[in-house]
């Protein structure tokens, strides 16, 4: 699934502009990808603008996942929008925020370091909970944590994501 819309909204420009989703089930389980390209992110006490469309505040959220009825573990990466290669994907979990976005590390509001530390991939909810066990793979649910992710191939890299489009037909 992909949904794409470049339309900002001046109330929250932090929107994502673009969404592709990748999912599929067998014996059970749900794996998947999902990736958001926000064309105006930037950290909270700066506050992004829809008067900005340098390109310089986009920022690509991905998250690999793999699920049941019963529990879910993932994976998140924050990167930059320039990233074109699937060897680099892994360097960018929430736990290295700091050192990929260090002007938006610290500052008024924003996230620091140590307060990041803790945010290790993988991560588990189970049950009814929905705050993410952090550096967890759902030890409590042997389906999903023997369950893989998808293939790396189906990511859409940061650089692609942010430039794909899909034409529509004038006539069905």
């Amino acid at each position: 699934m992909f949904v794409t819309n470049t339309d900002c909204d001046p109330n929250d420009p932090s929107d994502p502009s673009k969404i592709a989703i990748k999912l599929t089930h067998s014996g059970g389980v749900w794996t998947g990808k999902a990736m958001l390209y926000f064309p105006r992110w930037k950290a909270p006490a700066t506050g992004p603008s829809c008067l900005d469309t340098s390109g310089a505040v986009d920022i690509t959220m991905f998250t690999d996942f793999v699920g049941n009825d019963q529990s879910t573990k993932a994976v998140l990466f924050l990167i930059p929008s320039a990233v074109s290669s699937l060897a680099t994907v892994s360097d960018y979990s929430l736990d290295k925020f700091c050192t990929n976005f260090g002007s938006n590390c610290g500052g008024m509001l924003e996230p620091t370091a140590g307060a990041l530390a803790s945010y290790v991939n993988n991560w588990c909810t189970t049950g009814i909970s929905t705050s993410p066990t952090w550096g967890e793979d759902c030890t409590s649910n042997s389906v999903v944590q023997a369950a893989s992710y998808s293939t790396a191939a189906d990511w859409i890299m940061p650089d692609a994501l942010k430039v794909k489009t899909v034409t529509m037909p004038i006539n069905l």
